[in-house]
């Protein structure tokens, strides 16, 4: 009779912490949007806008900025009680007329923007401006097929005709290696990842993207790649040079698919995007593609404990908790744990080189970390990456704890109950 009720118990249990397990990948997981780190906008005004001007700059940023990335905030230079980190602004830019904005980028990136035409010009002017900071046509393309897509691997042409061949061939085998491998993922993703490549001709009007990756359209020396996905959110660092390889790029692909529990560093899941416009109609789309809403509340909570589990990882491995883009290590969604008995020989695992993952950076992989970074709008190094084989560890996850303790609490009331019908019929 006890066998019977512990096999039935071992079932509701392995049942129970089955379903405990993230329901979401990586991939999902971008498309939620915690507002943990968004764009700044800072509109500097002294005494020569009165008050009636503030107040339609203000309705201006609440319109223009509805839909952005983007918070505006008003900051009048002679007021006292003024944020003082940032007027320091106003010194670094070396900013003598007014009003002029600042643009800060979750990474630490600043860049003045003239606002003084369009405060001017009146509310709609202002609007269309604001509209500017956060959507382009070439923006527009790249978050359709970000969202429409596995991920999009970004390419920033250089100058150098024969570097931009070898780097986008690296990218077409990395985005067909992942497309051989979807059927295999833990959560099916309906088209592969694709690339998109900006030329020269386009370096002026996305000027605001390329300086969201710390370039502008004049430090562009070279090829860059960055690995996109979710909400425009950047996957790894900008690689630049031999840092560009396919394995590599396969790696950040792989990512992306991973399941959200499967041991990987979760700070990855939350991504810097760059300025963007994120419309009802793309929310729409996005949902349907996806089977739930990402801008629900239940998913949010449940989205922002498994970003936050993360952090807790980070601290508990010695990382740098600061920023959310920065991380030390990768690991996938695949892995082969192995499990040795006391009376089994060991036996050498033998892993093929599509188990590798990137073990170490000595920079930052995500540049918002400035402890990490090799500098202001600096890309990663080739020697900054190593590829090893993937750790071999065992993670014992929050699923498991609970259902540990679901079954000690099951088999006690069983138990519980087997004693007294057992009593009540010795009587």
């Amino acid at each position: 009779m006890i066998k019977r009720i512990l096999s039935v118990f071992t079932a509701i249990v392995v049942f129970h912490g089955s379903t405990l397990a993230c329901e979401y990948n990586v991939r999902d997981v971008g498309f939620v949007d915690l507002e943990v780190s968004p764009y700044q906008l800072i509109l500097f005004v002294d005494e020569s806008s009165d008050a009636e001007q503030r107040e339609m700059i203000e309705d201006a940023f609440f319109m223009g900025l509805l839909e952005a990335n983007m918070e505006g905030t008003l900051i009048d230079v002679k007021d006292s009680d003024a944020d003082q980190e940032a007027l320091q602004l106003i010194e670094k830019h070396s900013i003598d007329s007014y009003p002029m904005g600042v643009l800060v980028s979750p990474k630490g990136f600043t860049i003045p923007i003239p606002f003084a035409d369009s405060v001017k010009a009146g509310t709609d002017a202002i609007e269309a401006q604001l509209q500017s900071l956060a959507s382009s046509a070439f923006r527009t393309t790249l978050l359709e097929n970000i969202t429409r897509n596995y991920g999009v691997v970004f390419i920033i042409e250089g100058p150098d005709k024969d570097e931009n061949a070898a780097v986008n061939d690296a990218a077409t085998r990395a985005v067909r290696k992942i497309h051989t491998r979807m059927k295999m993922l833990p959560k099916a993703i309906s088209n592969p990842p694709v690339t998109l490549t900006l030329t020269k001709d386009q370096f002026e009007d996305e000027s605001l993207l390329l300086w969201s990756y710390g370039l502008t359209p004049d430090s562009v020396d070279k090829t860059h790649v960055v690995v996109l996905y979710g909400r425009g959110r950047q996957m790894g660092p900008v690689l630049t040079e031999e840092a560009i390889t396919e394995e590599r790029l396969t790696s950040y692909l792989q990512v992306i698919g991973a399941d959200c529990e499967c041991g990987l560093d979760r700070s990855w899941m939350q991504g810097t995007m760059f300025p963007l416009l994120w419309s009802a109609e793309i929310q729409d789309e996005v949902s349907v593609s996806l089977g739930f809403d990402p801008e629900n509340p239940r998913t949010k909570m449940e989205i922002s404990m498994t970003v936050a589990k993360g952090q807790t990882n980070r601290v508990n491995s010695g990382s740098d908790t600061k920023n959310p883009d920065s991380v030390d290590k990768i690991s996938f969604a695949y892995s082969e744990d192995a499990v040795q008995f006391e009376d089994e020989e060991e036996k050498p695992l033998i892993l093929s080189s599509d188990d590798a993952k990137v073990e170490e950076l000595s920079d930052s992989l995500f540049d918002g970390d400035e402890s990490r970074s090799t500098g202001e709008g600096e890309a990663v190094s080739p020697g900054a990456l190593s590829v090893e084989p993937a750790a071999r560890t065992i993670d014992i996850g929050p699923s498991w704890f609970l259902g540990l303790l679901g079954f000690i609490v099951i088999f006690i009331f069983g138990l519980s109950m087997y004693l007294i019908f057992s009593t009540g019929r010795n009587e």
